[in-house]
């Protein structure tokens, strides 16, 4: 029996989050209503201080068998006056349960909140947060075999002030000022000149598991992939395969009015079948 692999190249995001991830907190619960639109929030400028994660009794268990899924993922938020983090969104995300983790620890953490001018205030973030966890797999009630990951280690955050936002007037091109082009107009999309193909793990095999990863990548101006990660992920085991594979590939690059290569994000779904 082998393994047969294809890819799809698509410009579309895809983000879907894996069943039965655990986030195991016990830390003070926030209000569940956001955060007032009449509120000033206050972004990176003199007299603007971060906030602060609170010590807290996050409790991390002992795994004795572990299959080790780590990341960083970057979100963003606002933490109030009452020290608790609202508005949550995920700016760079590494694997759909590593998303979800996070965002469950940053909504149930406490705050010291940020000021200005020495005053307690709404302050806007960038979090961060790299984990480390145990990706393990629990019985369900229609015969899969979801996962639940742990921490393993406690998480180590970055926090800071995040710049306020900047309109930015429209472009005759595709978008290029945050230094990736999207394709359209006049930035043709990156061709695949060569990829390796992904492999089976034994595990996935023996199990006869198929279906697709989606992951997300940079194709910079050399034709090379950047910051390849997983945004719909299948399978720890084979989400880290079709990592490994996508970092091999090689492209055309971009290239803006035909002449110019410039670097672009896309999506590739590498589909595993058995046959």
């Amino acid at each position: 029996m082998r393994g047969q692999i294809s890819l799809v190249l698509t410009f579309v995001l895809v983000a879907t989050l894996a069943e039965g991830q655990n986030v195991p907190v016990d830390q003070p619960t926030p209000p569940q209503d956001a955060l007032s639109a009449s509120s000033v929030v206050y972004y990176a400028a003199a007299g603007v201080t971060a906030p602060q994660v609170l010590p807290g009794s996050l409790s991390i268990p002992s795994v004795r068998k572990c299959m080790p899924l780590d990341g960083v993922v970057s979100l963003s938020g606002i933490v109030d006056t009452d020290g608790f983090l609202r508005d949550i969104e995920i700016l760079d995300g590494n694997h759909p349960g590593l998303d979800k983790l996070a965002i469950g620890l940053v909504s149930a953490e406490h705050f010291k909140p940020g000021t200005h001018d020495g005053v307690p205030d709404a302050v806007a973030i960038t979090d961060e947060i790299g984990l480390q966890t145990c990706a393990k797999r629990v019985p369900s009630r229609n015969g899969g075999e979801p996962f639940e990951l742990t921490l393993r280690s406690h998480p180590v955050q970055a926090i800071v002030v995040r710049p306020a936002p900047v309109k930015t007037p429209a472009e005759p091109i595709a978008n290029c000022a945050s230094g990736l082009c999207q394709v359209g107009d006049r930035i043709s999309a990156p061709v695949p000149i060569n990829y390796v193909e992904a492999e089976y793990s034994k595990y996935a095999r023996k199990k006869k598991l198929s279906g697709v990863c989606a992951v997300r990548l940079i194709v910079d101006t050399n034709g090379m992939p950047q910051d390849v990660h997983i945004i719909k992920g299948l399978e720890p085991s084979l989400d880290q395969n079709a990592i490994e594979a996508v970092q091999k590939y090689r492209f055309k690059p971009a290239m803006k009015d035909g002449r110019t290569p410039v670097p672009v994000a896309v999506n590739f779904e590498v589909n595993f079948r058995l046959y």
